[in-house]
């Protein structure tokens, strides 16, 4: 197994919790999430369906996070496995968010745009030929949901990754984000 892609994703995460330490007066609330996430492409449709499960770990609202907007980050997982082909891509993403309701709100409808890196891990066969790869690459996007009473939030977004060996991942994905925690 190779763990230099996890320990990259580590130390995201903790450079990630180190900023939220740094903006704990913002009392961001941290959840799990679970998603659907459809890709625009149709070689990769072919691969692995119209849908594959997103699982994911961000910013859900929170108290004193200002409707001006904030910097907030988030980590996704995505992973599946279909007729011998398999794709995972971990991301881990930094982005403006800018909420459209005043900051007294329980019911917080929102916009962020983002940007960040993404690791892939794939295996393709395409008419009798094998695309695998592990490496690092960006990713980009727009997210547009809302957030209720500061403990769910449910979410559309578009995320744009730089073709790989001539596969688009690029996709929608819809989401709902439970607080688990807050820092």
């Amino acid at each position: 197994m190779n763990v230099k892609p996890l320990i990259a994703v580590i130390a995201l995460a903790a450079i990630s919790a180190a900023h939220a330490q740094d903006q704990q007066s913002l009392g961001v609330n941290i959840g799990g999430q679970v998603g659907v996430y459809m890709p625009t492409s149709s070689a990769v449709r072919d691969a692995f369906g119209k849908s594959v499960l997103n699982l994911g770990l961000g910013p859900v609202g929170g108290t004193n996070r200002p409707s001006s907007g904030s910097l907030t980050p988030s980590l996704e997982l995505l992973s599946a496995n279909k007729n011998g082909n398999r794709l995972f891509i971990g991301t881990f993403t930094y982005g403006y968010e800018k909420h459209l309701a005043p900051d007294e709100s329980t019911t917080v409808p929102y916009v962020r745009v983002f940007g960040g890196g993404a690791y892939f891990d794939y295996g393709i066969t395409q008419v009798g030929v094998r695309n695998s790869a592990k490496k690092f690459s960006t990713t980009g996007g727009v997210e547009a949901g809302i957030v209720f009473a500061n403990r769910l939030k449910l979410s559309a977004k578009y995320n744009v990754y730089p073709k790989q060996d001539g596969f688009d991942f690029s996709g929608f994905s819809l989401s709902a984000t439970y607080s688990l925690f807050k820092l």
